[in-house]
């Protein structure tokens, strides 16, 4: 048997090579050319028999053929190239020859585009735009001509990774709407009542060579978009400031109020699957800047600058991207935990320590940088943690800077239960105090000061930061954002947000929103999407 792999997923079984005469098309990526021979062939049959030629001879996988495996690896090529690939002294199914010669020739793989029709235009779909034209017309280009019975069917049937959509073409019947094709390469549909998400899904999409198609489609939201608002901290009331993408996970807001640091997806149904974004809105403009993915972004200073940092490197930056000053991180394995002081000019983190740990105890070490000097001081075996960190956990730092930003505070797993360890920073003191007694697991939870230096977050635990450290109040939902005066927290997501008043203990029901942080005069900033039940979500099913 003889089979023809793409890098892609794709294949062309024997009897389609025979139909082709053995002459078969694919693409310039990656692909695999695999033969299984029964009985299993001498090494002497295999030096005879098996001939490889053209314009690139390929990786022979030699450990496979005392298995009866012919394996080849053909890396991405040119247009235009050929190879040709020889066993002779073979029989073959429904052949009268005893020789197998596949030629393979390099052709571009198709792509697609989609635009929609606004203002009597086709102009290109943009990840994270809501279309709210009706009737919606939509229209798909393809860059080579395409067999038809691989587009319609599958066209609303959800990706791989992605959670059913609103309507879904797997339950059955036609996709909705018109669906025409002028040509072998373009797609007009009409929708006069779209559902709220559309992701066309061309991964099933092949053209008359029997390529797939390369990439994806951006996804179609067709409702409310989301809206950026900010909610005035006596009256309660909410103004809309302009709106933003869709599939925003999670938002901060500059001290200042006029930009807005965003980490979200550009949801497309491409096999790779939606690919992360980071960037800033001008909240003056409503300009978007899509930031160097290379960067990890930990967050604003006092001067609405961004602090970003990658391997043994860290950046101050203006939102446009300019440098105001750099330097040089530790050459460390792993950096955990990045947490800015509450001015943005220290950035502490964790290391796993070289100390030796225990069974269910994972030593840590602390490390503090001044951004300004790039001065590094360290504290060795700062933290033990039940669990070793992982990248799930990284958005809930167990790090909080006291807001004079002369003490770190960082969560600890004692046998007694979760304690809070601080560092002085001017004496290099380190001060333990067990805060939930009993609790097991409290390095996982988000640590957080108050504004106030009166209280510490400690997941929903409100705590007092002098002794005898008393809890003060468990909250019922997630808090993380404190106002400036400390007197409100805010927290929870698109599942539901809420505001509680620390003194009184009032609860206030924000609704499905995602909160955003708050500014320095005390403008609290969310963003309210009525669709975000769309939203992108990874699906597992």
């Amino acid at each position: 048997m003889c089979l023809l792999e793409a890098g892609d997923g794709g294949s062309f079984c024997l009897a389609e090579l025979s139909c082709l005469d053995g002459k078969v098309t694919v693409g310039l990526e990656e692909f695999v050319f695999r033969a299984r021979l029964e009985p299993v062939p001498s090494d002497t049959w295999y030096r005879e028999n098996l001939r490889v030629e053209g314009d690139d001879a390929g990786l022979l996988r030699e450990d496979l053929l005392e298995q009866g495996t012919v394996e080849i690896l053909f890396p991405r090529g040119t247009e235009g190239s050929q190879v040709v690939v020889t066993l002779t002294s073979v029989v073959l199914p429904g052949r009268q020859d005893d020789k197998l010669t596949v030629t393979m020739r390099r052709a571009c793989e198709p792509r697609a585009t989609l635009e929609v029709w606004e203002r009597d235009v086709w102009r290109p779909v943009n990840p994270g735009e809501v279309l709210t034209e009706r009737p919606l017309r939509l229209r798909i280009r393809f860059s080579r001509d395409m067999r038809k019975d691989t587009v319609e069917p599958f066209l609303l049937m959800s990706p791989p990774g992605h959670r059913p959509m609103p309507w879904d073409a797997a339950t059955g019947g036609p996709a909705p709407g018109e669906i025409v094709w002028p040509d072998d390469r373009t797609l007009l549909w009409t929708l006069t009542d779209p559902p709220p998400l559309l992701l066309p899904n061309v991964r099933q999409a092949r053209d008359v060579d029997g390529l797939w198609v390369l990439g994806g489609l951006p996804a179609v939201y067709t409702g409310e978009p989301p809206w950026l608002c900010i909610r005035d901290p006596v009256t309660g009331r909410e103004d809309r400031v302009l709106t933003v993408p869709t599939d925003i996970r999670k938002a901060r807001i500059a001290p200042d109020g006029q930009s807005l640091l965003v980490w979200g997806f550009a949801v497309c149904t491409c096999r790779s699957g939606p690919r992360p974004v980071t960037g800033v809105i001008d909240l003056i403009t409503g300009r978007w800047r899509e930031l160097d993915p290379d960067w990890a972004y930990v967050g604003w200073t006092d001067e609405g600058t961004l602090v970003r940092i990658k391997a043994g490197r860290y950046q101050v930056i203006e939102p446009g991207q300019t440098v105001v000053y750099e330097g040089t991180l530790p050459e460390v394995d792993r950096m955990w935990f990045p947490t800015l002081s509450c001015d943005g000019s220290q950035l502490a983190f964790l290391v796993e320590s070289a100390s030796p740990s225990g069974e269910k105890q994972h030593l840590m070490d602390l490390g503090v940088v001044e951004l300004t000097t790039g001065q590094v001081t360290w504290t060795r075996d700062f933290t033990s943690h039940q669990l070793p960190p992982t990248s799930a956990r990284e958005s809930l730092s167990p790090l909080a800077w006291s807001p004079d930003g002369l003490r770190v505070a960082g969560l600890a797993d004692l046998a007694e239960g979760t304690a809070m360890r601080v560092l002085d920073r001017k004496t290099g003191t380190v001060h333990t105090a067990v805060v939930i007694a009993g609790e097991t697991g409290g390095s996982e939870y988000r640590a957080a000061w108050s504004p106030t230096g009166q209280y510490w977050l400690i997941g929903r635990w409100l705590v007092g930061t002098t002794a005898p450290h008393v809890i003060t109040r468990v909250f019922d939902f997630e808090p993380e954002w404190w106002s400036p005066d400390g007197r409100q927290v805010a927290g929870g997501g698109w599942e539901g947000a809420r505001l509680c008043h620390v003194e009184t203990g009032a609860v206030e029901e924000l609704g499905p929103v995602l909160p955003c942080g708050w500014d320095r005069t005390g403008r609290l900033y969310l963003i309210r999407w009525p669709d975000a039940v769309h939203r992108y979500i990874h699906y597992e099913p």
